[in-house]
C-alpha cells in the first residue's frame, strides 16, 4: 500500500466486531470507513496539517441501505482540527500487525 502517510485502526486496541479506520493518502485526501462485522459506511475527506493541527473536512458520505440494496451518497458532515501525534507501535501491538499510531 504504497502512498499511505497514516493509518488509524481500533481494531488493534479493541476484541470487538466494530472497527473505525482512519487512512491519510499524501494528496489531502483521506477516507474514514466504519465496520461493524463488515463495511457499514465510509467517508471521504481532504485534510490539511499545519504544525501538530490537523485539520479535517468531509466530503462524501457513502452508506448500505439494506432495504433496497443499495449505497447511498450523501453530503458528508465529518469535520475535525486538533492536535495529533504519530508513535511508533509497542511490541504487542507490533505483534497484532500495527506498526504506526
Amino acid at each position: 500500500m504504497n502512498g499511505i502517510i497514516g493509518q488509524w485502526s481500533t481494531s488493534w486496541f479493541y476484541s470487538d466486531p466494530a472497527d473505525e479506520v482512519l487512512v491519510l493518502f499524501p494528496d489531502g485526501k483521506g477516507v474514514f470507513e466504519y465496520h461493524w462485522w463488515q463495511l457499514s459506511h465510509y467517508e471521504t475527506f481532504t485534510y490539511q496539517i499545519d504544525g501538530e493541527i490537523l485539520s479535517i473536512a468531509g466530503d462524501k458520505l457513502f452508506s448500505y441501505n439494506y432495504d433496497q440494496n443499495i449505497v447511498e451518497e450523501s453530503p458528508s458532515t465529518l469535520q475535525f482540527s486538533g492536535k495529533y501525534r504519530i508513535r511508533e507501535a509497542n511490541p504487542e501491538e507490533i505483534k497484532s500487525g500495527c506498526t504506526k499510531i
